[in-house]
């Protein structure tokens, strides 16, 4: 499904361009939640219904399912800022890996982990999925983070390789159901090659040897947006990418269309926001 590995240089320029991006959505990100008095955040922040969004409740979630023993190794492969790595780490000790392709993002993850004194228990490699270091985790996190790989089943099968024998790998993805069109304008807009549907992530596992062990529809606790006002964003944003420049700005908008264009596909129930843990088959 995912093809031959290609050239080493053409995987790194494309690695870069990935970081690049990156970088500028978290500066994006981190502006946004300035000017709100928030904690950035480069994951979705879930809500239980009738309540305000709870940046933790997404934690809690990844928590259960990767079914942690005491003082856990972790790897979180694709850990953003390091806000879910960071929080479960604080909460529940052990030693915990990051993994980015952004710097920008791999400096705020140490950061914040610095600041949570957790300088020994957090390590965060500028290091695309399928090449996690190291053996024997308790469990491997993947929360938006693998749409970017251009070779997601190589990716989960390097993944599942890390893993001890029992050991959980959770995936947390926005799942296209259908709109073929619309999926292929959002996974350009997103750099986001590996975007599908939840079948599609669940034969991915199984042919990186695993079996699903449970499955979350969490879309009802992604915070609800009238279409009608999606779609005025949505019209905002592309008439600003129309007027300015190529470059960072672009980047940024690019990114801001996709998401949209997205969140409208979970209201339309054309997309899921879904939870996958799974182990290794018997």
């Amino acid at each position: 499904m995912d093809g031959s590995r290609g050239s080493g240089a053409g995987s790194r320029g494309g690695d870069r361009a990935i970081a690049r991006f990156l970088d500028v959505v978290t500066r994006a990100a981190v502006l946004r939640a300035r000017l709100r008095g928030e904690e950035p955040a480069v994951h979705r922040v879930l809500a239980e219904p009738g309540r305000a969004p709870d940046p933790s409740l997404l934690h809690r979630l990844v928590e259960k399912a990767a079914e942690l023993p005491p003082e856990p190794s972790v790897l979180d492969a694709g850990c953003g800022v390091g806000t879910l790595m960071v929080a479960l780490a604080a909460r529940s000790g052990g030693s915990w890996t990051g993994l980015t392709f952004s710097p920008l993002q791999a400096e705020r993850a140490r950061a914040a982990a610095q600041s949570r004194g957790l300088v020994g228990a957090v390590a965060v490699h500028l290091r695309a999925p399928d090449e996690p270091p190291g053996l024997g985790f308790d469990a491997v996190l993947a929360v938006e983070a693998l749409l970017h790989c251009r070779h997601p089943g190589r990716a989960l099968a390097a993944l599942a390789r890390v893993l001890r024998p029992g050991g959980r790998l959770v995936l947390v993805e926005n799942a296209v159901e259908e709109c073929e069109g619309s999926r292929q304008w959002i996974a350009r807009r997103l750099r986001a090659p590996s975007l599908a549907s939840e079948a599609v992530w669940r034969d991915r596992l199984a042919s990186a040897g695993r079996r699903v062990t449970r499955g979350d529809d969490l879309t009802g606790l992604v915070p609800e947006r009238a279409t009608g006002a999606i779609d005025r964003l949505i019209d905002r944003f592309a008439a600003a990418r129309r007027l300015l420049p190529l470059g960072d700005v672009r980047r940024a908008l690019d990114q801001r269309l996709g998401a949209l264009a997205l969140e409208r596909l979970l209201r339309e129930g054309r997309a899921r926001y879904v939870l996958i843990a799974s182990t290794r088959k018997q």
